[in-house]
């Protein structure tokens, strides 16, 4: 075997929500015993290697560029590897890196992590890797072998993804997104509310497991409509971390219980290899939308002499393993939809349906771009996304009518230069691919208009400036350093995409894209509002999250068509006389302020407003000025604020609330004035009543007033006739069992309108003739309820 290394690095924490993460800042600890079935010999540490460009190192692989951790060979953790920032970890310190590669296997004993939702440093395992718990938030993992989880795995957000072969692993739990595997059979368990397998544990089951202990099932079944936003870092700190091994025994003991001896439960991908043969059975089963000459029709309604008419068929998300033979009948299909299904590959027959105009393939398991594809010479959109097509060959060119390409989220490595032949070519999209160099002739699409190649990790060739009709260009998460001239002279560009591109700042002459509407600048390493953008007339949005701005720049009063504004993640503690006469959304959420800027409320135009995760104590009385608000979130993780002044109620308009994480004691009854409030969100803070006056919110829809103090859940609450979601979670509630609480909204307001929620005669007897005359008595009392 070969020598086996030690990952001798401090990793600590930091990125856009600093303020949360300060809570969860752990020192990488080197402890820990070696899984004995691993090593031959002791494990040698070797010195940390100097900085390597991670482009350079993986082939431009990585969301951000930068120093690495590279080691050679099979390496040994012992103990946790943090893929989070340090709060002050920045290009010049000596902590500073990107991410970890191994070139070799993995095995960490401990747990890989990642608290930070939005980002983390990235993990690249040339073999398996080996861990106990595998807990991602943001975070890229990605595995060229197998992952085997001795625990838990958890990926709990969309910005975070795990790639590998497959996961062997107890328990997956998955939020936002599924780790990215090329099978799912390995998987033993699901925590997740979406699955049907029945091995699945749901919030109830959970609380049966654990017996009603809510600070371990708050934390591993957050899915639940009811339940809290999950925190990773909770639940790994309180929950996890010493603990998995007892934790996971229970989980795997009731489902030997319950589920060894079940029939499973049918379930479509088992019915499919019995597929109907024929077609208009097929289409009535499994079809989502039919057209016939670009008319919707009734799908139960369907005849056997109208299929020859058909002109649009939507086969979408049916785990189908293979495309139906019977299309070849649809001799008038114009618009086949095989999107979300386990399609690995298009057969022979495809070639004949040659009135195709627009065929979605998008996440299936395709892997080759057959010349069948190429036979369709009628198609004018064709969508491969999402699916492990490595190569694009040059039969492409065969499709000349194509207008729209995406071939986004693949694995493609090489690009034929006959894409260049695509003359009425529109629309292209490359993102996600793992493409070293893109060919001279793709510059030669003089039609084109919109262009992505985010996360393409590739060099952008000032050809560029070729593709004069481009309207659209996203080249986020490439590392540019700067803008090119080239760049410059797309004159016609309304929407330019330069997130996490390593720009320090914007040359002077960035005001020739005069047509520039839309602009992304956020996470680079600008520390101001850059001037240049007062220039250009006609810009509408503006989004520079994460840029470490410190104040906003009187010059900004020149953005005189500004819609939109995000500068939300940086560090503004103070707004002074900023006049933005056309703005409509400004998101200043995380930043250090400590109070709501003045000037912030003269913009009449405001119709969303964000200053959560802020330091702000008060709402003003000129909150009231805002008329047009529709959206205001304040609500965040330090924020203290108890009370809304009266003049809220004047925000007639709004729709959304958010007052969350706060210090609000009851629901301010100047919000049940506002009558077209269809979600407000007060959890977290000290509330113990719902007052009655809520059923003067007859539009609500959304209600969450989890992790509070409220006991009695009132009848009230049945006259909302629009509420979909309630969330109530951690709360001493007296007058509702958990098992109704645990179901649907429409479930609690059926018992509370039987009246099964009224205070009940013992209750009443107990506190009557029991609790009163022993306070009189001074007499110590047991809590009952």
């Amino acid at each position: 075997m070969c020598d086996s290394y030690l990952l001798n690095s401090g990793l600590h924490i930091f990125y856009r929500q600093r303020k949360i993460m300060k809570n969860y800042l752990l020192n990488l600890l080197l402890i820990s015993c070696l899984f004995s079935s691993y090593l031959v010999a002791a494990p040698k540490s070797v010195t940390l290697k100097s900085g390597i460009d991670a482009i350079s190192v993986e082939g431009k692989d990585y969301f951000i560029a930068g120093k690495v951790r590279f080691y050679e060979g099979n390496s040994i953790v012992k103990g946790d590897i943090n893929l989070d920032y340090e709060e002050k970890e920045d290009e010049n310190s000596a902590l500073y890196y990107k991410g970890i590669i191994v070139d070799g296997d993995l095995r960490v004993e401990g747990t890989v992590f990642n608290n930070e939702d939005d980002y983390g440093k990235f993990l690249d395992v040339r073999g398996d890797l080996y861990v106990d718990n595998l807990l991602i938030g943001g975070a890229q993992v990605k595995v060229q072998g197998n992952i085997y989880v001795k625990y838990f795995t958890i990926q709990t957000y969309n910005h975070g993804t795990v790639w590998a072969d497959a996961i062997y692993t107890p328990v997956l739990i998955a939020e936002e997104r599924t780790p990215e595997i090329k099978t799912e059979e390995h998987i033993n368990l699901f925590l997740h509310p979406d699955y049907t397998d029945p091995k699945n544990l749901n919030y109830s089951t959970l609380t049966t497991i654990f017996k009603n202990n809510k600070s371990i099932v708050m934390k591993l079944a957050w899915e639940d409509s009811d339940e809290p936003d999950f925190s990773l870092g909770d639940f790994r700190g309180e929950v996890l971390d010493g603990n998995a091994k007892s934790l996971l025994k229970p989980i795997l003991d009731y489902q030997k219980r319950h589920f060894s001896n079940a029939k499973p439960e049918k379930k479509k991908e088992d019915v499919i290899e019995e597929v109907p043969s024929d077609s208009l059975v097929f289409i009535k089963e499994y079809a989502s939308k039919v057209k016939i000459n670009d008319d919707e029709v009734s799908i139960s309604e369907l005849t056997k002499v109208q299929l020859k008419n058909i002109s649009l068929l939507d086969l979408s998300d049916n785990e189908l393993k293979e495309i139906p033979s019977f299309l070849v009948e649809l001799e008038n299909l114009k618009h086949l939809d095989l999107s979300k299904n386990h399609i690995k590959e298009t057969p022979e027959f495809l070639s004949n349906l040659k009135h195709l105009k627009v065929i979605n393939l998008e996440s299936n398991q395709i892997s080759n771009f057959t010349r069948n594809i190429s036979q369709l010479t009628s198609l004018t959109h064709l969508n491969l996304a999402s699916n492990e097509i490595r190569v694009l060959p040059k039969h492409i060119k065969s499709l000349q009518n194509l207008e729209t390409l995406n071939l986004g989220k693949n694995a493609i490595v090489v690009l034929s230069k006959e894409i260049g032949e695509l003359h009425k070519l529109k629309n292209l999209s490359l993102t996600l691919n793992d493409i070293d160099e893109l060919p001279s002739s793709l510059y030669h699409l003089s039609n084109l208009e919109m262009l992505d190649l985010s996360y393409c990790y590739t060099k952008i060739s000032d050809d560029i400036e070729n593709l004069t009709k481009l309207t659209e260009l996203n080249i986020s998460r490439n590392s540019l350093k700067k803008v090119s001239a080239s760049i410059l002279k797309l004159k016609n560009l309304k929407k330019l995409n330069l997130r996490e591109t390593s720009i320090k700042e914007l040359p002077e002459n960035f005001s020739k894209l005069t047509e520039l509407e839309w602009l992304d600048l956020g996470a680079n390493h600008f520390n101001t509002i850059p001037k240049v953008l007062a220039d250009l007339k006609k810009l509408k949005y503006l989004e520079m999250f994460l840029c470490r701005i410190t104040q906003i720049p009187d010059y900004i009063r020149d953005f005189k068509n500004l819609k939109e504004l995000r500068i939300d993640g940086n560090d503004i503690k103070k707004i002074q006389n900023i006049i933005f006469p056309a703005l409509t959304s400004l998101d200043l959420n995380n930043n250090d302020l400590t109070e709501i800027p003045s000037s912030v409320m003269d913009i009449k135009s405001l119709e969303e407003l964000d200053l959560g995760s802020n330091d702000i104590t008060t709402i003003p009385n000129e909150i009231g000025k805002l008329v047009n608000l529709k959206s205001f979130e304040i609500g965040g993780y330090e924020s203290k604020i108890s009370s809304v002044p009266k003049e809220f109620s004047k925000l007639k308009a709004l729709t959304k609330l958010d007052l969350s994480s706060n210090e609000f004691k009851a629901i301010p009854v100047e919000i049940f004035e506002l009558s077209k409030l269809s979600d407000l969100d007060m959890g977290y803070n000290q509330i113990s009543e719902i007052p009655k006056e809520i059923s003067q919110l007859q539009v609500l829809e959304s209600l969450s007033l989890g992790k509070n103090k409220i006991r009695i859940v009132p009848n009230e609450i049945a006259d909302l006739p629009r509420l979909e979601s309630l969330s109530l979670y951690e709360n001493p509630i007296r007058n509702v069992p958990q098992e109704v609480l645990d179901e649907d909204v429409d479930v609690l307001q059926e018992y509370l309108k039987k009246g099964f929620g009224n205070e009940s005669i013992l209750e009443k007897f107990f506190k009557d003739y029991i609790f009163i005359p022993a306070q009189r008595a001074g007499m110590k009392q047991n809590k009952i309820w």
